[in-house]
């Protein structure tokens, strides 16, 4: 992601131009993202299926204690389903994409990749 992104549309134009050159299917990792520099609106899932709804996209949060993913990554390790704290919805039980700390972030096969290095 660009240092310069200033509006969650930037980083979906960011996130777009980084996919362009990777192979089909190979999910898209980003890191630096720190929601308290975008007021009244935080990256979701749903912006994330803007950049693609097949590939896998996570989108680390600075503090390293919180990321935020598209659907296709929430479903490839089956946490569309789970009920476990760190695993962000929304008030009408739809998942908003954010996942929280260890536990719910450990559920994520792209999480734990980075929790390894």
């Amino acid at each position: 992601m660009s240092a310069g992104c200033t509006s969650v549309d930037e980083i979906i134009d960011a996130l777009r131009s980084a996919a362009d050159g990777l192979a089909s299917g190979v999910p898209l990792i980003a890191w630096g993202l720190e929601p308290m520099y975008f007021s009244g609106r935080r990256l979701s899932a749903d912006d994330l299926d803007k950049v693609s709804k097949s590939r896998p996209i996570m989108v680390v949060h600075t503090s390293m204690h919180a990321v935020t993913m598209n659907h296709a990554a929430l479903e490839r390790d089956g946490m569309t389903s789970l009920n476990l704290a760190g695993i962000m919805k929304d008030s009408e039980g739809n998942l908003t994409g954010e996942v929280f700390e260890f536990e719910a972030l450990g559920r994520s096969s792209l999480s734990r990749g980075l929790l390894r290095r």
